[in-house]
C-alpha cells in the first residue's frame, strides 16, 4: 500500500460529507476512502504514469486542514470547469494541479491543469487509476 508522509489532521466521515456537499455530485468512493486514510501529504512515489505521458507528483492537497486546503484552492483558483464540477486533489513540484472532473461526460477523469497557461492535460480515467499508476524510479 502507498505510504504518505506529512499528512494533515484526519477528517471524519461527517467532515467528508460536508465537504462533498459543496460539489455538483457525489465524489468517487475511492477518493473518499483515500482521504479518510490520508488527508493530504506526500506519497512515497515521484511519478504518475498517465495514459500517454509520465508526470511528476509532489503532494496531495488536504481537506479542511493545513495552509492551503482544497476548499480554499477551489475558491481562489480560476476553475477549468463550471462551479462544483472539478475537484483539485494533488500538485506537482511546478505548481500544476491534478483534478478530477465531475462533469457528466467525463466524470472521474483526472487532468493536470498547468499553472502558467491553464492548459488542461488528460492524465487517466479515474482516481483509482491515478493511485495505481504512482511509482518511483
Amino acid at each position: 500500500m502507498m505510504q504518505f508522509s506529512d499528512t494533515e489532521r484526519a477528517i471524519s466521515e461527517e467532515e467528508f460529507s460536508k465537504f462533498e456537499s459543496s460539489f455538483s455530485r457525489k465524489l468517487p468512493a475511492s477518493l473518499k476512502a483515500h482521504y479518510l486514510r490520508n488527508n493530504g501529504g506526500f506519497p512515497d512515489s515521484n511519478y504518475v504514469k498517465g495514459s500517454k505521458h509520465v508526470f511528476s507528483i509532489d503532494g496531495f492537497i488536504p481537506i479542511k486542514y493545513g495552509v492551503l486546503p482544497i476548499e480554499r484552492l477551489v475558491r481562489d483558483m480560476r476553475a477549468p470547469e463550471p462551479d462544483g464540477c472539478f475537484l483539485p486533489f494533488a500538485n506537482d513540484a511546478g505548481g500544476n494541479i491534478y483534478y478530477i472532473s465531475l462533469l457528466d461526460d467525463d466524470y472521474e477523469r483526472v487532468y493536470l491543469l498547468t499553472a502558467d497557461t491553464a492548459e488542461k492535460i488528460y492524465v487517466c480515467g479515474s482516481f483509482d487509476e491515478f493511485i495505481a499508476s504512482l511509482y518511483d524510479e
